[in-house]
């Protein structure tokens, strides 16, 4: 990017490589999918295959596809890539009829995930609208208003130590990191910025990884939007004259509201309702899915019942390849239903 380049597009590349941290491919045909080069592995760390290529001469992902039944070649993958792989790849539903597409990774629903899970977080209603603007790189932080000519310079105004971007603002500046290091999540932030990524990006694998801090009982994410919605507060005091805690006071109070607060959201516990049968004229679909973690397979299993609740029909499959649950319940839908309606 040269110097001097504008706000936008500086929005505009740093947009570009948010994406395609979190983008992958979604198996249509197959046919536009590089094997070794593209992300297209759900599972894998960096969404890629983990098998050395070697002397293999198979490029594109339709290669690995039965052209007959449009589905994958069990003996072909497993004789290419390493058991991890082949499985992975093995459960991977292909879509047919259709070009391969790219999504946005951990997204089922056409949705960005990452909002969905920010707004469950158990946070007050402001610390969640200031994570959406972190998220979106609107926050009023001193360096995004001088790349917008707003003000003449960027510098934090708490340390005096680099730019206040919102990187800075809520990880790297002086006060936050002794703040991170008093309530014993520090190792984990550093971790997360060894790869020079913006704050933005960080925040957003925080929130999607839902990890929760050993000792505290309290999600990280909910803790660091907390603790930046804290430490923003705190920045504003400072720059008009005022006192504010010491770090290790300050991460103690941060730690507390949390928890208070998560306390207070709790509901009790509901009663489970039972099946009830449909009524009178009318027909009920049941479906149901199992999922077996260690050997990457499950079942599903389907039943139609009247308005007495007597069985008029029923459907069971096994699923050899499966990524995870929410897939085995799809499964369900797409196979024991339609069985059971041509029946």
């Amino acid at each position: 990017m040269k110097g001097g380049s504008s706000y936008t597009w500086q929005s505009i590349l740093a947009g570009l490589d948010c994406f395609k941290l979190g983008y992958i491919w979604r198996v249509g045909d197959g046919t536009q999918i590089k094997i070794w080069e593209d992300n297209w592995i759900p599972g894998s760390h960096n969404m890629k295959v983990q098998t050395r290529r070697g002397n293999n001469l198979v490029s594109t992902v339709d290669e690995l596809i039965n052209p007959v039944d449009a589905s994958w070649d069990v003996d072909l993958v497993r004789s290419i890539f390493e058991h991890i792989d082949a499985n992975r790849i093995l459960q991977i539903p292909i879509t047919t009829g259709r070009e391969d597409c790219v999504a946005r990774h951990y997204n089922r629903n056409g949705l960005f995930s990452v909002w969905r899970n920010l707004w469950k977080l158990q946070v007050p209603g402001k610390i969640k609208i200031f994570g959406w603007r972190a998220l979106r790189g609107v926050m009023p932080c001193k360096a995004i208003l001088a790349n917008r000519h707003v003000i003449p310079e960027g510098g934090c105004p708490v340390c005096h130590n680099g730019a206040e971007d919102i990187k800075h603002l809520i990880f790297k500046c002086d006060r936050a990191r002794a703040v991170w290091r008093s309530i014993g999540v520090w190792e984990k932030i550093r971790h997360l910025l060894e790869a020079n990524r913006s704050g933005s990006i960080v925040l957003e694998e925080v929130i999607h990884r839902g990890e929760q801090v050993q000792g505290l009982e309290l999600g990280l994410a909910e803790l660091i939007l907390t603790r930046g919605w804290f430490l923003w507060w705190e920045r504003r005091q400072l720059t008009h004259g005022q006192t504010v805690q010491l770090p290790s006071r300050s991460g103690l109070s941060v730690v507390s509201l949390t928890k208070n607060y998560k306390m207070a959201g709790k509901k009790g516990a509901k009663l489970r309702q039972g099946w009830r049968k449909p009524a009178e004229g009318y027909l009920m679909l049941n479906i149901d899915a199992s999922y077996d973690e260690d050997r990457g397979c499950g079942s599903t299993g389907a039943i139609i019942r009247d308005g007495s609740g007597g069985m008029i029909a029923a459907s069971n499959t096994s699923i050899p390849y499966l990524e995870d649950a929410p897939m085995a319940e799809a499964f369900a839908l797409r196979i024991d239903a339609s069985s059971i309606y041509w029946r």
